[in-house]
């Protein structure tokens, strides 16, 4: 009877360590959900979970898989729009705006409109070898490989000292050329 009380000692502080030893799975944070859903290709409830992480975090990443899940969801209007606001916004305003609203122009078969904001991306570049790199690398993520050689070959005019003979190469593996 005397080490009765030691023994329920034992058996709480024994419960007490295998309680705290079990973890509760972190919650998840709302780019995470977001992603998780749209890889499962629930559309519907991505969309808004990435546009608050886009208008959160300010990172493209997000906003493109927005587009591409409106996209999906046939609501063109809604893509023209929400990129038509961040347009708007920026300023000097960003190439790849402009190439996400041609993908949007594309996707709706209006072929001769995505060709002129294509074009007008590839106008507007500033005249440094970064934004030239930038921009052709978001023609490459739509797709459009052919965009992405007329960026490369007028980033040639302006810098001839950079050829972008390893970025030119790179498109035409994509191109089969």
């Amino acid at each position: 009877m005397k080490y009765l009380p030691i023994i329920f000692l034992l058996v709480v502080f024994g419960f007490k360590t295998v309680l705290a030893q079990q973890t509760v799975p972190p919650k998840q944070t709302d780019a995470q959900l977001a992603v998780a859903y749209y890889h499962a290709l629930d559309f519907e409830k991505a969309a808004p979970l990435l546009l608050a992480t886009y208008k959160n975090s300010k990172n493209n990443y997000y906003f493109r898989l927005y587009l591409n899940a409106l996209l999906e969801l046939k609501r063109y209007e809604e893509a023209e729009d929400e990129i038509s606001k961040e347009i708007r916004k920026q300023r000097p305003a960003n190439p790849d705006l402009l190439i996400d609203l041609g993908w949007v122009y594309d996707a709706q078969g209006k072929n001769e409109e995505a060709k002129a904001k294509y074009q007008e991306a590839i106008d507007m570049i500033p005249a440094n070898k970064g934004n030239y790199i930038s921009t052709a690398n978001s023609f490459l993520q739509w797709g459009k490989y052919e965009y992405a050689e007329k960026t490369y070959l007028k980033g040639r005019e302006f810098f001839p000292e950079e050829p972008f003979n390893y970025e030119l190469a790179r498109v035409y593996l994509y191109l089969r050329n």
